[in-house]
C-alpha cells in the first residue's frame, strides 16, 4: 500500500478556479502545511497548467511531498506514455514522480505496450510506483500499488462489486476521488464526517479538492477524527443506494454535462464521437458487449415517471449502442436532488 497521509489533495480544478492561479498555489502550500502532503494531478488538468502550479507550490520542498500524476488515454502508446511523463516532470519541475497512473483505459491500444513503457519509466527512475484509475478489479495488474476510483457516500460501487475488498486483500491502496460528491451530500453529513467515514475503511485515501483555506483546514482535521462504530453504521444505513435497472428510453439527456464537460445529446453524436473522447462511446460499447463492467449512471426523478441523467453520459450512450436501446441500464436514482 502507499505510504501517504490518508487525506491528500485533488487538483481537478474547475475553469473558474483556474482563473486564479496564485490562489491555487497558495492553497496547495497551505494544504501541505496542514499535513496533506499527497497531491494528485493529471497531465490534462487545465491543459497542463495545474501541474505547473503544483511545481511552483512544491518548490524547495519536493522531498516533503508525494506527487502522483496521470497520463491521458490517448497517450497510451509506448512513446506517447514516455513523452507524457516527461512533459509532466517538466511542468512539475521534478525529476521523478512518486506515483504514475493510467487515467482511463484505452481499448484500442494493447495493454502490454502501455505496460512496457511504464516499466521502462520505472526502471529509469522517472517514476517510482505505478497505479491505475477507473478500471474494474479484473483489470488490476500485479505491478500496480493503487487504484483510483470515484468513492463517496453516494457512489459506492467499489463496495458493491467487490473492488474495495479486493484492494484490501491484495494491499492495493484505493484512492477515492470526488470524496465529497462535489458537495451534494453536505446537507446530510458534514464534510469532515464524510472524509472520516471514507478513511475509516482500510487502505482508502481520500483526495478532496479545494482552494478555500477554511475547507482545507477542515479536510486535514478529518484525519484525526474517529467515528464511533454506531455513527459509522448510521451513515452506512442512511446512504445505502440500491442499483436499479431503468429502460434507456425512460431517461432524458440534457446538453449540460458534469463539470462543464461537453456531452453528447443524440445517438448520432455519440456514434461519431463528436468531441473526440477516449475511450469513445463506440469503444466502450464493444467492451460492454464483450462482458465489460459498467459503473451505474446517476439519475434523478423527472416528470411523467421519467428520469433525468446527471452523471455518466458517455456510459449511457455506450450502453444504448451496445444493446440497441433494448436492455435497461444499471443506475442509482438520487431522490435527494429532485
Amino acid at each position: 500500500m502507499l505510504d501517504v497521509p490518508r487525506i491528500g489533495m485533488g487538483t481537478g480544478f474547475a475553469d473558474e478556479e483556474l482563473k486564479h492561479p496564485d490562489a491555487i498555489v497558495t492553497a496547495l502550500q497551505y494544504g501541505i502545511e496542514q499535513g496533506m502532503r499527497f497531491i494528485d494531478t493529471a497531465e490534462n488538468y487545465g491543459g497542463g497548467l495545474v501541474e505547473a502550479l503544483i511545481g511552483r507550490a512544491i518548490a524547495g520542498k519536493r522531498s516533503q511531498v508525494v506527487i502522483a500524476s496521470k497520463f491521458s488515454p490517448e497517450h497510451s502508446r509506448y512513446q506517447d506514455v514516455i513523452d507524457a511523463c516527461e512533459g509532466s516532470l517538466r511542468r512539475l519541475k521534478t525529476d521523478y514522480l512518486d506515483l504514475y497512473q493510467t487515467h482511463w483505459p484505452n481499448p484500442s491500444v494493447p495493454w502490454e505496450e502501455t505496460l512496457e513503457a511504464l516499466r521502462y519509466l520505472q526502471k529509469q527512475g522517472r517514476v517510482r510506483l505505478l497505479g491505475m484509475s477507473n478500471v474494474s478489479m479484473d483489470a488490476l495488474q500485479v505491478p500496480f500499488v493503487s487504484l483510483q476510483a470515484e468513492y463517496n457516500l453516494f457512489e459506492r460501487t467499489v463496495e458493491y462489486d467487490g473492488t474495495l475488498a479486493y484492494c484490501q486483500k491484495n494491499r492495493i491502496t484505493l484512492i477515492a476521488y470526488s470524496p465529497l460528491d462535489q458537495g451534494r451530500t453536505e446537507k446530510k453529513v458534514p464534510s469532515q464526517r464524510q472524509l472520516a467515514w471514507l478513511i475509516s475503511h482500510e487502505g482508502v485515501v481520500a483526495i478532496p479538492k479545494s482552494i478555500n483555506h477554511g475547507h482545507l483546514k477542515e479536510n486535514a482535521e478529518a484525519m484525526r477524527m474517529v467515528l464511533r462504530p454506531e455513527d459509522k453504521a448510521q451513515i452506512d444505513r442512511d446512504f445505502f443506494q440500491e442499483i436499479v435497472y431503468i429502460p434507456t428510453d425512460d431517461i432524458e439527456v440534457s446538453g449540460t454535462g458534469e463539470r462543464d464537460r461537453k456531452v453528447y445529446t443524440t445517438l448520432e453524436e455519440a456514434i461519431k464521437n463528436k468531441f473526440g473522447y477516449t475511450p469513445s462511446p463506440m469503444e466502450l460499447a464493444h467492451s460492454l458487449k464483450a462482458g465489460g463492467f459498467a459503473k451505474p449512471v446517476r439519475l434523478v426523478p423527472a416528470p411523467n415517471n421519467r428520469y433525468a441523467l446527471i452523471n455518466g453520459r458517455i456510459r449511457y450512450w455506450a450502453w444504448v449502442i451496445a444493446f440497441e436501446g433494448k436492455k435497461p441500464i444499471p443506475a442509482y436514482v438520487r431522490h435527494d436532488l429532485k
